[in-house]
């Protein structure tokens, strides 16, 4: 395989030359130069050495060995430089939150060993954004060796991209530093990591075809015995009751409670303005993974489930393939600016009583008003709203310093304020509202059974 290398050799001027731009040079003379260097004590020893020559020539001697010694460092370094090649190889689908095994083939062509070879691989999957990969061995000529580094994935899911290998290499000495980057950018598909919630309270469709998790006090088909009728055509054998049919010499057959489902819809305000934090701690990568919690609870009840959100449209669907065409959208689904998508119009040929969940940032815009004001005539005509506020402000006030945390502190309390007086609206219509905070740590299990205990069905 050809390995793409750069290789960017140490500048003699960058030894040399002192730094003029300080006003205060006397203090900051030692700090702040680069004069004080294993190059330039090497430099002063050989200039040393020949001006004592003149009265002992040992001091030559030493000086050439010395002037030597340089020159064969340099290119062993340089030499190693053009004779190390590091590959990387990564699975192309990973899950958020797993552990990634990746495994690089590190090749040493020269003839001399590596003592130390350590470097920082550039990593959008990770929270700090960068791991460091130290083998911690000594690598012989001609020698090719395999090691491998686990690392947790914990910065969301998406497409994730890994930068180029940059390899900073030292002679012996530390008098010389080589920078060899390998281009050979990678990248990797996350899928999102489906934290178990609770079960979730939801209305129920009275009037759906499908079998479903839920029994109502309609003719259908299920083992809560109804009461018994004359046979009719197209019913099933297996409802006959023999006995009473052998006494009124009339076919009779059984009757119970109809088992039905619901339909689920999912609302995702996902405009890019609105987004607020970084990463796992955004309310971006919390509303996908609230939403996969939501349907894989209802799916698993045989529910029908839609998503709608500004530039994202899943029409009703249920089983294991719905729940991975969900997975699939939300992991490449990209943060554009979508203000100009108008998903309310998804909303207007809803089944009859059905669950919408609601969720949106702490962030009380025109568009969401609209949207709350579209929920309350759906709420009229018999659909059930919950609203789930994401709230990531308590983190970022954390990670954020100086006068950027006090601006963070003030829109904190005015978005608070506004959703007090929204809240206090929704109540006169019955709709709930659950806000969830946004922590690095988040367990959304834990903050529903908190937040809305009277949306949980307690079993």
């Amino acid at each position: 395989m050809n390995i793409r290398r750069k290789i960017k050799a140490p500048v003699l001027m960058h030894y040399l030359l002192l730094e003029a731009k300080y006003y205060n040079f006397k203090n900051n003379f030692y700090y702040n130069s680069q004069i004080f260097n294993n190059f330039n004590y090497f430099g002063f020893l050989i200039a040393l050495s020949a001006v004592l020559g003149f009265y002992k020539t040992i001091f030559w001697a030493v000086g050439l060995s010395a002037f030597t010694l340089i020159i064969f460092l340099y290119f062993k370094t340089r030499r190693l430089c053009s004779g190390v090649s590091i590959q990387r190889k990564i699975p192309k689908m990973a899950r958020e939150k797993n552990m990634l095994e990746i495994l690089y083939t590190i090749t040493n062509e020269t003839a001399f060993p590596f003592s130390t070879l350590s470097f920082v691989e550039k990593f959008e999957g990770v929270q700090n954004g960068h791991f460091l990969v130290s083998p911690g061995r000594i690598i012989p000529p001609h020698t090719k060796i395999h090691y491998k580094k686990e690392i947790i994935l914990d910065a969301g899911m998406g497409i994730k991209n890994f930068g180029a290998i940059v390899l900073n290499l030292h002679d012996d000495l530390g008098i010389f530093e080589f920078q060899v980057n390998f281009c050979n950018p990678d990248e990797i598909e996350v899928y999102p990591f489906i934290e178990e919630i609770s079960p979730l309270k939801a209305s129920i469709s009275t009037d759906t075809i499908n079998y479903g998790f839920y029994e109502i006090s309609k003719r259908g088909d299920s083992n809560l015995f109804i009461g018994t009728r004359e046979y009719r055509h197209g019913d099933p054998v297996k409802h006959i009751n023999w006995k009473l049919t052998k006494k009124s010499n009339q076919v009779v057959v059984n009757e119970y409670e109809k088992n039905t489902n619901t339909y689920i819809t999912l609302l995702l305000n996902l405009e890019l303005e609105n987004q607020l934090g970084y990463g796992k701690i955004s309310t971006w990568e919390t509303a996908k993974d609230l939403a996969l919690s939501i349907s894989t609870n209802e799916i698993q009840k045989n529910n029908h489930v839609q998503v709608v959100s500004n530039n994202l449209y899943i029409p009703f669907g249920s089983g294991k393939n719905q729940l991975h065409l969900m997975e699939k959208h939300f992991t490449f689904h990209e943060m554009i600016n979508s203000t100009n998508s108008d998903y309310l119009k998804h909303l207007q040929t809803l089944p009859a009583r059905g669950q919408i969940y609601f969720i949106c940032p702490l962030i009380i815009t025109p568009k969401i008003l609209e949207t709350v004001e579209v929920l309350k005539k759906l709420k009229m005509l018999g659909q059930e709203v919950v609203i789930f506020i994401l709230d990531p402000f308590e983190e970022l006030t954390k990670s954020i310093k100086g006068e950027m945390k006090l601006a963070v502190r003030e829109i904190d309390r005015q978005e608070r304020s506004e959703l007090v007086l929204l809240e206090q609206q929704l109540k006169k219509v019955g709709m709930t509202i659950v806000k969830i905070k946004i922590q690095k740590e988040n367990d959304l299990k834990k903050q529903i059974l908190k937040e809305a205990r009277q949306l949980v069905e307690l079993k």
